[in-house]
């Protein structure tokens, strides 16, 4: 997993761990910044508090297994938002779709499914025929209005 050069946070900032720490500490865990440190972030993750240190990500040529690059970086990334792969197995309070250039059958409904409720989930852009082709089963295209789609997918 990509880790930044430079890691921007800050108390009560979304994140998301990127490197598996032990069985219950796995990468896409997400939590809170509650403290930090100048080598350490303490993380609230699901209220239990964990201070995260510097790990090494190495990574090793395809062709003969060398070490290209080292860096040695706390295992978090921002996580205001995230990719649909990144969310897919994750159930979410609230989750904002932008599905506008999904490229594979059944994104949308991955990305829609993240959230708790109905009322969790926000519709922003999206590709109208890839939506209702695999998640409704039919197409029918309208004038993209928000208060029209909102009333659409409030009974998916």
């Amino acid at each position: 997993m990509f880790v930044p050069k430079l890691l921007h946070l800050k108390i009560g900032c979304p994140v998301m761990l990127v490197k598996n720490i032990s069985s219950a500490l796995v990468n896409g865990f997400q939590g809170k910044v509650v403290a930090m440190k100048e080598d350490s972030v303490t993380v609230d993750f699901e209220n239990d508090l964990v201070q995260l240190g510097r790990e090494t990500f190495t990574v090793y040529s395809s062709i003969d297994k060398k070490i290209v690059a080292t860096r040695h970086q706390i295992p978090l990334i921002l996580s205001f938002s995230i990719t649909i792969h990144k969310a897919q197995g994750l159930t979410l309070d609230r989750v904002e779709v932008h599905a506008s250039n999904t490229f594979a059958p059944g994104q949308s409904g991955v990305a829609m499914g993240r959230a708790r409720n109905k009322k969790g989930l926000r519709i922003i852009s999206f590709n109208s025929i890839s939506i209702f082709n695999k998640v409704c089963g039919k197409i029918e295209v309208r004038k993209p209005d928000s208060k029209t789609w909102t009333e659409y997918y409030s009974e998916i």
